[in-house]
């Protein structure tokens, strides 16, 4: 059974919503190193949310760290199927790492989605790594 830090810790979850408008705070200044590290600690007390996850793994990207990147981000695709933005970081975590043909496959799905923003990112990503 998982433990329950905010519990153990005696934190609420608005203590946890402060650490993630924090987080936030930190990502609109550039301040990625320090926004990953709360959000380490977020993961963690929030019982592995998708959300954190993909903002996680999304932080990861950002500072260069793809293959670690991937973890969380098929976490959160195990429970966020069909969200196109984790699938899109996770084709170009894919890439970056080096796992081609897994990546090129990833966005030659994506191309196929409505969202024209999503499909031509895919597809530029793609062009980048064929």
């Amino acid at each position: 059974m998982a433990d329950n830090w905010l519990e153990k810790l005696g934190l609420s979850d608005n203590e946890l919503d402060d650490l993630r408008v924090l987080a936030f705070s930190y990502i609109r200044q550039g301040h990625y190193k320090t926004a990953l590290k709360i959000y380490k600690g977020i993961v963690i007390l929030s019982n592995k949310s998708p959300e954190d996850l993909e903002t996680l793994g999304a932080l990861l990207l950002e500072i260069g760290e793809p293959k670690e990147a991937i973890d969380p981000l098929e976490k959160a695709l195990k429970i966020h199927k069909d969200h196109l933005k984790t699938r899109l970081n996770y084709a170009k975590a894919l890439l970056l790492s080096g796992y081609r043909q897994r990546g090129v496959q990833e966005c030659i799905e994506l191309m196929r989605c409505k969202d024209p923003a999503v499909s031509l990112d895919a597809e530029a990503l793609k062009l980048a790594y064929s």
